[in-house]
């Protein structure tokens, strides 16, 4: 029996292009959390609903000891503005095809299934999100065939759900995705250094988490991605 897996997606900035050089608005990160869903539903969830409002020490221990895996895709907004003017891709859903992306590829390299969940953002948003993933499951990318998106993905719809919702997996996706963000632009030399002592705690954790090339051990372009 195949295994079933659930990435969790969530953001750390907006999807609107802008001028500014702050690096708070200038990149955005979509980040993806990958469960397996049975060991998610029968010992993650309920060991992290029980310890989400403790201590951070015991935080740092479900972050360090817990099984999942990472992909941080992070798109510098105004650079892509720049570059491609009135062609340029929406961030949000330029960023969730890269994410899906490599997400296929870790499913296809271990035969296994999945559907992605993400955190609801508005109505209009939200339509918008539905038709671009239905739109990638029918049509694929230029470098994985619609195929492999629905051999390896449950349903062409995306799920979404509210932030009151609470569900664990959106809450660790959206407390990993500022650090990620800020180590995937530490990695490309976009910020002289990491600031935020909490987050910089989880990320020394949570590092060994990303995607990886297993054959080369190689993270950049698979767990860690950079988009210009």
């Amino acid at each position: 029996m195949k295994k079933f897996y659930r990435l969790y997606v969530d953001e750390s900035g907006d999807h609107y292009y802008s001028d500014t050089d702050d690096p708070e608005r200038r990149y955005l990160c979509l980040l993806g959390c990958i469960f397996d869903l049975e060991y998610y539903e029968k010992e993650f969830q309920p060991k992290f609903e029980e310890k989400e409002k403790a201590f951070n020490k015991e935080l740092l221990e479900i972050f360090r000891e817990s099984k999942y895996g990472i992909i941080s895709v992070v798109i510098d907004k105004k650079f892509h503005h720049k570059r491609w003017g009135n062609n340029a891709a929406h961030p949000y859903h330029y960023c969730l095809l890269a994410l899906v992306q490599r997400f296929v590829g870790f499913l296809n390299r271990y035969n296994a299934k999945s559907d992605v969940l993400a955190e609801s953002r508005g109505t209009q948003e939200d339509l918008q999100l539905k038709s671009e993933f239905t739109h990638l499951y029918e049509t694929g990318t230029p470098h994985v065939s619609s195929l492999v998106f629905q051999r390896c993905l449950s349903s062409r719809q995306i799920k979404l759900r509210k932030k009151y919702q609470n569900i664990a997996g959106l809450q660790v996706s959206d407390l990993l995705a500022h650090p990620y963000k800020q180590d995937v632009l530490l990695d490309y030399g976009k910020i002289d250094s990491y600031y935020g002592k909490f987050g910089k705690k989880i990320l020394e954790i949570a590092k060994t988490k990303y995607n990886k090339w297993a054959l080369f051990n190689k993270v950049d372009g698979y767990g860690r991605v950079f988009i210009k």
